[in-house]
């Protein structure tokens, strides 16, 4: 032991680092290259065998063999992507983004798609959903929208004259006879003939919207959320109850249904005659 232990031979390469094991060592050599010696049961000294080595003479130097080192890459499983921070290891993919089988990083759902943690692939929305890019999830069409296709990026509303109240629906319904809606409605307004003075009130057709209507006499129109009317001695425009719902503003005005008379004709002077 001591000074009289003599040195490993390695044909002239100098170690510059080691590893020892419980009954073997590897040494790391300049130039690159390792190079291991003891026992070998387990074949941990990677020369493709287990029979010991170094033990006998001539079984150093370069007779020594070089330690095979094989690299095992495993790639990433689907729904996770490589992460170079974490360790060289693989990490989940978050909500809103998905990969496949040995990516790199994971990639972000387009518009109208969405995936959960860890997903192999974004999977697109149904028709009366959507999803903004990245999402996680799809979103049910808030009433007075729909959305007629799949992958939707977003929610169309319904127009005027038509009406949707449920969520999550791919088409808009016609509004009945009689009623009116605003775009994005997710009700109709039934229009309804003013109280006073028996009006004979103008309906709507099916389907209609608010909309000005020019009247006779003085003359006027209609704001929307208003409906035409004509009954004893006035006419003019009556607010539709709930109108306020549609934003409008609702006016009235009134004239007398006869003109008004005409003055009479002056008389003419009366003549006299003188008698006899």
């Amino acid at each position: 032991m001591g000074a009289a232990l003599p040195a490993v031979d390695l044909a002239g390469r100098v170690a510059v680092a080691v590893a020892a094991g419980d009954e073997h060592t590897c040494v790391m050599l300049d130039g690159g290259g390792v190079k291991c010696f003891g026992g070998n049961l387990h074949g941990q000294l990677g020369h493709g065998t287990s029979a010991a080595w170094g033990a006998r003479l001539g079984e150093t130097g370069a007779a020594l063999p070089w330690t095979v080192l094989t690299a095992r890459c495993s790639s990433c499983p689907a729904g996770m992507a490589f992460d170079a921070a974490a360790a060289a290891a693989c990490r989940d993919c978050p909500a809103g983004s998905a990969a496949a089988g040995g990516a790199v990083a994971c990639s972000s759902c387009p518009a109208g798609s969405a995936a959960a943690p860890r997903a192999r692939a974004c999977a697109a929305c149904a028709a009366g959903t959507f999803a903004r890019a990245g999402a996680g999830a799809c979103v049910p069409c808030y009433a007075g929208s729909v959305a007629p296709n799949a992958s939707a990026a977003g929610c169309a509303g319904c127009a005027a004259g038509y009406f949707q109240p449920a969520r999550g629906e791919r088409s808009c319904l016609l509004c009945p006879a009689g009623s009116f809606s605003a775009p994005r409605a997710a009700a109709c307004v039934e229009a309804r003939a003013p109280p006073r003075a028996a009006p004979r009130s103008r309906a709507s057709a099916r389907g209609a919207a608010p909309r000005a209507e020019r009247r006779g006499g003085r003359g006027g129109q209609c704001a929307a959320g208003s409906v035409a009317f004509e009954g004893t001695g006035e006419r003019g425009c009556t607010q539709i109850p709930g109108a306020a719902e549609l934003s409008a503003v609702a006016h009235i005005w009134s004239s007398k249904a006869a003109a008004p008379p005409r003055p009479a004709p002056p008389r003419p002077a009366p003549r006299f005659w003188r008698a006899g």
